[in-house]
């Protein structure tokens, strides 16, 4: 899981740590910062690819197809204004690391800190990073330290001159800059002499940060027939048809899915039915009471996206380590105010499976009014301060009388007065 991320100088970020929960809901006004946030994320995305920075935030193009989009601002504005280079460090749970990998003896905390910052001018490139466990008090790597490898690392002999060596005596950390993070030299690249921990636990922490998703259902793209044999529901939830009747075969879990969607709809839904072409091209389709049959051609907009959720989140759940982080932006759209209970209602539930972990923007008050204490404490306010540089980001049970006041007033209330954006 991803427990925490501090952005220094990226984008409208000052100094900002913003701590995450296995369930973590952002609010703020527009332009506020959120999805910056999101920006950050996706900047560790493309690190877990291995893909180069200046790929990260221009874009990547294979047989003259956009194969990565880039960062919205690209170099330039992906930098605050007025600076050169910025910093990301992310926070990773990985117990269930550990728990597979004994031979690492206990040196390797559960917590795997990384720290990389980069140079935003005209060349862009890495020059400092940071493997730590701060659990522990030991490191990986650490390009910026004065003695690279000491009592307190894992290994003696690596020099750092652009790239990893063999050495066998004991280094100093020197000034150094890649065009990739060292993660993915270390994970891709083989090292001569380096304990077999060492790009296991890189493997691991690039794995997570490459696990991170950011589904945008679009109802437009679920309508259509698709291939059977599609494995994946795709960003957009495209193949939702051959994966839901991947998920069908299992009872229990289309139980599951036909007491969500009879929660959602007017009429209830006794089943879930498929039409399959003779080419093996396959649409799923929902039956009503009396066995009237809707096609996904025709369902609401609503009805796709909240069942393009469902299916996103229960499949997340089946993957394999490491969890998946699932980043959803504005989580309320096209669903009616009284349903959104059930949006709450399903993104707890499977959080606390402890087998995905979701971030999420909204801009309803509803949202924050269904969420339990525990969730609604550990929503994040993003704002602009008048006289503070750069968004400042708060967890709401931090924010000075909260509880006090949302017990008064409503949490609703307080969202829609812009109370929340005034407390920080």
């Amino acid at each position: 899981m991803l427990t925490s991320l501090r952005l220094t100088d990226f984008k409208s970020f000052r100094d900002q740590t913003i701590p995450l929960a296995p369930l973590t809901v952002l609010v703020g006004a527009n332009a506020s910062g959120k999805s910056n946030f999101f920006d950050a994320v996706r900047f560790l995305q493309g690190i877990g690819i291995n893909l180069s920075i200046s790929e990260i935030l221009l874009g990547r193009r294979e047989g003259g197809r956009e194969v990565w989009p880039g960062l919205r601002g690209g170099i330039v504005e992906t930098v605050r204004a007025g600076c050169d280079r910025f910093a990301i460090e992310s926070i990773w749970d990985l117990h269930w690391h550990i728990k597979e990998n004994q031979q690492i003896n206990g040196l390797l905390g559960s917590l795997g800190e990384h720290r990389i910052t980069c140079r935003g001018a005209d060349t862009v490139a890495v020059i400092q990073e940071r493997l730590a466990f701060p659990d522990r008090g030991t490191f990986l790597f650490d390009t910026d330290c004065a003695r690279l490898w000491g009592d307190t690392g894992l290994t003696d002999g690596l020099d750092w001159f652009g790239q990893v060596k063999g050495a066998k005596s004991r280094a100093h950390g020197v000034g150094w800059e890649s065009p990739l993070s060292l993660l993915g030299l270390i994970k891709f690249s083989p090292i001569p002499g380096l304990p077999r921990s060492v790009p296991e636990y890189c493997h691991k922490i690039t794995d997570s940060m490459a696990a991170c998703a950011f589904p945008d259902i679009s109802p437009a793209a679920m309508r259509d027939y698709r291939p059977r044999e599609s494995e994946h529901l795709g960003d957009q939830g495209e193949n939702i048809s051959p994966v839901l009747l991947r998920l069908c075969q299992d009872q229990g879990l289309k139980a599951d899915l036909l007491d969500w969607l009879s929660e959602l709809c007017a009429p209830t839904i006794e089943d879930i039915g498929f039409d399959i072409t003779g080419q093996g091209e396959i649409r799923f389709e929902l039956i009503e009471s009396g066995g009237v049959r809707i096609s996904a051609r025709s369902l609401s907009e609503g009805t796709l996206r909240f069942l393009g959720l469902i299916v996103s989140l229960l499949t997340a759940q089946r993957e394999p380590l490491p969890m998946p982080v699932m980043l959803i932006e504005e989580i309320e759209n096209g669903l009616h105010p009284t349903r959104l209970h059930l949006l709450v209602e399903l993104l707890e539930q499977v959080t606390k499976s402890g087998r995905v972990q979701v971030i999420a923007t909204t801009h309803s008050p509803l949202v924050l009014q269904h969420l339990s204490h525990e969730a609604l404490g550990n929503a994040v306010v993003f704002g602009r301060i008048p006289d503070e540089p750069g968004t400042v980001a708060r967890r709401l049970r931090d924010l000075r009388n909260f509880d006090e006041v949302a017990a008064r007033r409503g949490v609703d209330r307080l969202f829609a007065t812009g109370w929340l954006e005034r407390a920080l």
